[in-house]
């Protein structure tokens, strides 16, 4: 049986950040996740579970577990984004390029120029940072639900997480089943249904390792 450890993704007191605030979501968040996990365990030891089916409770509390991390992941995101874009003249080359081409679409209607960003911007007194408060507005307005969303936030403050062929597969399956969770309710239709099951089972092992790869993820967004 798989024994994670939740804190190893915390950045220690002291450490340095790309954002105060966003290590201090990640550790709420990791304290939130151990308290699932914990409450899992708690119940199969109580019922003397021996592998097996879990219960419907039990399973509630596995989709928390993954909800929590992806909603971990997805608020850390938006506070270095926040933290670090304004400062984009800071970040590397390629952060500066991802800031030029969103420039560019936001001038571009077609082949001609869309005045409207255009004005907005040279009405203020600083042109340079209304694109930044509209870049960092598109990027944080939506949730993160997809591998291309986390790379997309990455590859805007340049950094590289790494990621291997057996990550991104992980990545897919991870955010197709936090969606399913999130629009679903893990609810299965007739023809999905497996004997009594109404819901999508989710395998103990598969969400804690889902969950400490999302906690991992935070985690490297956050050191410099």
């Amino acid at each position: 049986m798989y024994v994670p450890n939740f804190d190893k993704h915390a950045l220690p007191d002291g450490a340095p950040t790309r954002s105060e605030k966003g290590t201090a979501i990640l550790s709420y968040g990791i304290e939130s996740i151990r308290s699932f996990y914990d409450l899992f365990e708690d119940s199969r030891k109580k019922r003397a579970a021996k592998g097996g089916y879990t219960t419907h409770a039990e399973q509630d509390l596995l989709r928390s577990m993954l909800v929590f991390s992806a909603a971990t992941l997805d608020s850390v995101v938006k506070q270095v984004l926040k933290a670090q874009i304004p400062n984009i003249g800071k970040l590397p080359a390629k952060a500066q390029e991802e800031f030029r081409k969103f420039i560019t679409r936001q001038l571009s209607k077609g082949t001609q120029i869309n005045v409207e960003p255009l004005a907005a911007s040279l009405a203020g007194p600083e042109p340079r940072a209304y694109f930044i408060d509209e870049y960092v507005k598109d990027l944080t307005g939506d949730s993160l639900q997809s591998k291309s969303q986390v790379l997309h936030a990455a590859a805007a403050i340049g950094i590289d997480l790494g990621l291997q062929k057996a990550d991104h597969e992980q990545l897919d399956k991870l955010f197709d089943a936090r969606n399913e969770i999130i629009h679903e309710l893990d609810y299965l239709s007739a023809k999905e249904k497996k004997k009594q099951r109404n819901r999508r089972n989710r395998g103990r092992d598969e969400v804690i390792r889902w969950s400490e790869r999302l906690l991992g993820l935070a985690h490297a967004f956050l050191k410099p």
